[in-house]
């Protein structure tokens, strides 16, 4: 399965339906979430962006409107949803699989912005696993290459799953480096708050 929007390893297409910042429903809660996703889009602003909000408030909506706006202007965006992506990690091991390992990050490497969807702050990661978010995510912080992450942890509860090397990367708002924003609308299935 080739990653989405990634146009290094295949033809440019919309995510996620063709999502746009236009079509997003703007919640009391959300501004914030927005104004830093169309900055990271057009290129202003610090490279990183970390996006923490609860189930169903928007944000891999949001991350799917930079990828596709990022398409639109001729820039090659790599969508990938976290666990699909270590699943894909894993499976370029098997001899059958379609990718390899190698040329799998090479796909991440290259895209002008990566777009780690839905890092899980539950669960238990296994160490290959916590040592190939932290891997991708060093690289591109210490490039200061563009990235966002959508998760619905905090920074002690990212600390606790995934590790302090990665929270500190993702959670680093004093070099300048990363911007963290909280989008605190309710879910916009249900319009329950899950905290």
């Amino acid at each position: 399965v080739p990653l989405v929007g990634c146009a290094s390893c295949n033809p440019p297409k919309p995510v996620g339906q063709g999502r746009t910042f236009l079509d997003f429903e703007i919640l009391p809660g959300t501004e914030l979430m927005v104004q830093a996703a169309q900055s990271v889009a057009v290129g202003d602003g610090p490279p990183a962006l970390t996006i923490i909000g609860q189930v169903g408030c928007g944000k891999t909506f949001i991350m799917e409107a930079i990828a596709n706006k990022m398409q639109s202007m001729g820039r090659s965006p790599a969508y990938v949803f976290v666990p699909d992506l270590l699943a894909r990690l894993r499976a370029s091991f098997e001899p059958e699989s379609d990718w390899t390992y190698q040329g799998l990050w090479d796909s991440l490497s290259k895209a002008d912005v990566l777009l780690l969807d839905d890092l899980k702050d539950d669960g238990r990661p296994t160490p290959w696993a916590i040592e190939q978010i932290e891997r991708i995510v060093d690289q591109r912080y210490r490039d200061q290459r563009s990235y966002v992450v959508s998760t619905n942890g905090t920074l002690s509860t990212i600390t606790a799953t995934w590790g302090r090397r990665l929270a500190d990367r993702l959670f680093d708002e004093r070099s300048g480096v990363v911007r963290v924003v909280v989008n605190t609308a309710p879910s916009y299935r249900t319009g329950r708050s899950w905290g």
